[in-house]
């Protein structure tokens, strides 16, 4: 062979090695690789102030939160109050992404980096809409998973926007819960173990129990009524001083959607010794315990009383749904915490 045919043949072998190439690569990418540093929407960071409400679509749920000043609330929860510094840094992040790579422009393709439309089958994307005040449209985007890094940090954002083929990542990094219950305000009473006095729980079966304790300083509570023979469960007991000390919601709705009559269901009342007085109902599910929650004071503790109308004020109307572990104690009949 010539050294003119070596060359001819090199020549083609290299034309048909780039377009094997070419090819592979269109087929895996699907898109040229562009990058832009511009931001996802411009102009956004100067126009936070304006923002009056943003929703969040899922395939599983879809909820709208609106601003009235510096509070946040929750217009499908009837307005119950959202965590505003969670609002507030969502949309901040928003404002600060830039687009960095342009990805695949193939709808086969979206739900690889999960920027299909929300509305799809099976769909793992979420849909955010941010409107101003006059409800125009300052931003909206589909938001895909985050991008990992080799060290396990978030390398980036993919996203892409409604209505347009190509899907980007982003520069950035998007906090975007997609459950409504994970903006809104966690916390529901928060009682010190070390106030608690006396406990009295009257369940929808067996016998009433009451647990007290002498003072602040003791520890453990006492079980009224124990049958000679026999010994109150002490791993029992020490529950009940916790039971309403850093309470936090799963999920709360108003009390009127979710009625829990004082006859129908398990009851129980806290008493502390300055003379609060905390009155529970229940009802158990298999996602928690939905409690309703009163407030009073007992004669004469004039701080209690401005205590327990704060606690009526912020809870009052509200039924919530609670982790079972905690108010599992107020479930007690006498016969549970006894042996022997």
């Amino acid at each position: 062979m010539t050294p003119r045919s070596l060359l001819g043949l090199g020549a083609v072998t290299v034309v048909v090695a780039i377009a094997a190439v070419a090819s592979v690569a269109s087929r895996y990418a699907g898109t040229p690789a562009v990058r832009d540093e511009s931001p996802v929407f411009k102009g956004l960071d100067e126009r936070l102030n304006s923002v009056g409400r943003l929703t969040v679509k899922t395939a599983e749920e879809e909820f709208t939160i609106q601003r009235d000043g510096a509070a946040w609330t929750m217009v499908d929860k009837q307005g119950y109050p959202v965590d505003a510094e969670r609002a507030r840094t969502a949309l901040f992040q928003l404002s600060q992404l830039r687009l960095a790579e342009a990805k695949t422009r193939m709808p086969e393709r979206y739900p690889r980096i999960e920027v299909e439309d929300p509305t799809a089958k099976d769909a793992k994307s979420a849909r955010l809409t941010v409107k101003d005040q006059a409800d125009g449209v300052l931003a909206d985007v589909i938001v895909g998973k985050a991008k990992t890094t080799l060290a396990g940090g978030v390398g980036g954002t993919y996203l892409r926007k409604p209505g347009e083929a190509q899907a980007w990542l982003a520069r950035g990094v998007l906090d975007l819960r997609e459950r409504a219950a994970d903006w809104l305000v966690k916390d529901v009473i928060d009682i010190d173990e070390k106030r608690i006095r006396r406990v009295a729980t009257m369940p929808k079966a067996g016998d009433p129990a009451v647990v007290v304790r002498n003072a602040p300083e003791e520890r453990a509570f006492t079980l009224e009524g124990v049958p000679e023979g026999k010994t109150a469960k002490k791993d029992e007991l020490g529950a009940f001083g916790t039971a309403l000390g850093g309470l936090n919601l799963l999920d709360v709705m108003p009390a009127d959607k979710k009625p829990l009559p004082a006859d129908a269901g398990a009851r129980a009342e806290v008493e502390t010794f300055d003379g609060l007085l905390i009155k529970v109902v229940m009802e158990e599910s298999d996602k928690g315990i939905f409690a309703h929650f009163e407030a009073a004071a007992t004669a004469g503790h004039a701080d209690a009383e401005k205590e327990a109308e704060a606690i009526n004020a912020r809870v009052g109307k509200w039924v919530y749904l609670v982790p079972e572990y905690k108010l599992r104690p107020l479930l007690k009949a006498r016969g549970d915490l006894i042996e022997g």
